[in-house]
């Protein structure tokens, strides 16, 4: 059984959200995280201005709850359905940015926009050195002048995900990966203006790096989403906070304490589908015992 800690969620999404409004940048929470419309409530309520999410639907049910009316996705669309679903949503007056990191993929929404009489943003996604989605920063500026013929697409931003920060082994790599995805999206936002352009939007989004993206003069918009939970990586490896700040357990019933193990093993009903199988930043075993209550 999934546990969570209303107070302590609460708290970290209050604390990240006054954070981030302090250093004057905007919180776009990614809802994939939770897919909870409880918790993007509250992250609203305390000032979440838009949310990032990992599909159409996500953003569907963020609109018809009424929650926002500002919603970014974060993986390339390419589905004809899906690219209606979005124009639908566009059609009821919701800001809906999308991400694109390559010509064909902007021909195709182009098409299908302007076949619809619409308009709609987007914004350049960066790789700065994860190598799964992106565009180079040098190529941004020469790729985004490429886009100027689609006359659906309107130009917004640029954005990235750090990644590469997961495979941090400690604090300070974390703040080493950070700092040089900050400098590579500057070196982006040169090679854009070198072309005129002015970006609305410079984003990043990563809980372990979230610390040292709050104080980067860069970013514009931050886009986190583990903060409300946290875990137990986030807090001994990669520092982002307290093991007492994680608001997310498992409550596991002890199954067996095997005779052969003179009381020194314990067989719970939890496996693989509640911990994460693959272990970081040299901790040992898939989990940390926080609470033992004996019947």
């Amino acid at each position: 059984m999934i546990l969570v800690d209303l107070d302590k969620l609460e708290r970290n999404v209050y604390t990240i959200a006054n954070k981030v409004r302090s250093k004057g940048k905007i919180l776009w929470p990614m809802f994939k995280t939770t897919k909870s419309t409880f918790i993007a409530r509250l992250q609203e309520k305390a000032g979440a201005e838009g949310f990032l999410c990992g599909s159409v639907a996500e953003a569907e049910t963020l609109v018809n709850k009424g929650i926002t009316n500002t919603v970014m996705l974060a993986y390339p669309i390419v589905d004809s359905g899906e690219l209606d679903r979005i124009a639908d949503l566009i059609e009821r007056d919701v800001r809906v940015i999308i991400r694109i990191d390559n010509v064909r993929l902007a021909s195709l929404i182009d098409r299908s926009f302007h076949s619809k009489g619409l308009k709609i943003e987007y914004c350049i996604k960066v790789d700065v050195g994860y190598q799964r989605l992106g565009v180079r920063p040098e190529n941004v500026g020469s790729f985004a002048w490429k886009l100027r013929r689609f006359s659906s697409l309107e130009f917004t931003g640029i954005v990235t995900h750090q990644g590469s920060a997961y495979s941090a082994r400690n604090p300070l790599e974390v703040k080493h990966i950070a700092k040089r995805s900050a400098e590579l999206m500057e070196v982006t936002l040169k090679f854009l203006k070198r072309y005129g352009l002015e970006p609305e939007i410079i984003g990043a989004g990563s809980t372990p790096t979230l610390r040292f993206d709050i104080v980067e003069p860069i970013y514009t918009h931050l886009f986190p989403g583990n903060y409300v939970y946290y875990d137990r990586t986030q807090a001994l490896v990669y520092g982002s906070t307290k093991i007492e700040d994680c608001a997310l357990t498992v409550l596991a019933t002890i199954i067996s304490v095997p005779e052969h193990s003179n009381g020194n093993v314990a067989v719970i009903n939890a496996g693989g589908r509640y911990f994460d199988k693959e272990i970081r930043g040299g901790l040992k075993g898939y989990g940390q015992l926080v609470e033992y209550l004996k019947k």
